[in-house]
C-alpha cells in the first residue's frame, strides 16, 4: 500500500507541468505499476482490483482484439489484468 500511495503522489508531481502527450504515458505506466503491485500486494495473481480500463493502455497504438468471457473479464485485450 506504501508503494501505491508513493507512485500515485509521483504521478501527481510528475504531470504537473509536461505536455499532454507526455503526461498520458506516464499516467498509463504508473496505472499499470500501481496494478501490478496491488496484485502482489493482495494476492491477487488472476485478479486486479483497479478496472481493466486502468490497468492498461486504453488506446493503443495498434489495435488489439478484444474479447470477453460471458461474467465480463477482460480477455486477451493487450492489458495486465488477466
Amino acid at each position: 500500500m506504501l508503494m501505491t500511495n508513493a507512485l500515485q503522489d509521483l504521478n501527481a508531481m510528475l504531470i504537473k507541468n509536461m505536455k499532454h502527450e507526455l503526461k498520458v504515458k506516464i499516467v498509463l505506466i504508473l496505472n499499470q505499476l500501481v496494478c501490478t503491485i496491488e496484485k502482489y500486494e493482495e494476492g491477487m495473481a488472476q485478479k486486479c482490483k483497479i478496472t481493466c480500463g486502468l490497468c492498461g493502455d486504453s488506446t493503443p497504438s495498434t489495435p488489439v482484439p478484444a474479447s470477453t468471457t460471458p461474467s465480463g473479464d477482460c480477455k486477451n485485450t493487450g492489458k495486465n489484468c488477466d
